[in-house]
């Protein structure tokens, strides 16, 4: 029986923006509702509420990563399927929240583990698709046999 992995499904390139806009529909509805239910708080800074002055220039920062890591994915033949799915899932993230910012004037966290500062799922996004890249980049392997 051949395993199926999200991985798979981000080599060509309709699948990768099919993954992106699906993740960013779960992650803007999420925080919809938090947001009709005033849970969470509105961040006008950067992850985990830093840099909440800067304004337009993280916003500018963070569009310039999205358009690079986008051209990666659509000219990149010889990417890695893992590097792809994490450079997906980070655009996936990145613009969310700034979907999010053009609609509120700030991103909408609301998974509060009391540990930390509030954050949303596009942050988790972010997070888990640069550990797959990391982890890609130093020779790390998601159930693959060594070559």
């Amino acid at each position: 029986m051949k395993k199926l992995h999200l991985a798979n499904k981000v080599t060509n390139k309709k699948s990768a923006v099919l993954i992106v806009v699906i993740l960013i529909l779960i992650d803007q509805i999420t925080k919809v509702v938090a947001r009709g239910y005033d849970f969470g708080a509105l961040n006008t800074g950067v992850s985990l509420g830093l840099l909440s002055d800067v304004g337009v220039v993280v916003l500018l920062v963070i569009q310039v990563f999205i358009v690079a890591a986008l051209l990666l994915i659509l000219i990149g033949r010889d990417l890695d399927r893992y590097l792809r799915l994490g450079l997906c899932i980070i655009i996936s993230g990145g613009l969310s929240n700034i979907i999010t910012r053009l609609m509120w004037g700030g991103v909408w966290d609301w998974i509060d583990l009391k540990l930390i500062p509030i954050f949303n799922l596009a942050d988790i996004y972010i997070d888990i698709g640069l550990l797959i890249i990391l982890y890609r980049s130093f020779g790390g392997r998601f159930g693959e046999k060594n070559k």
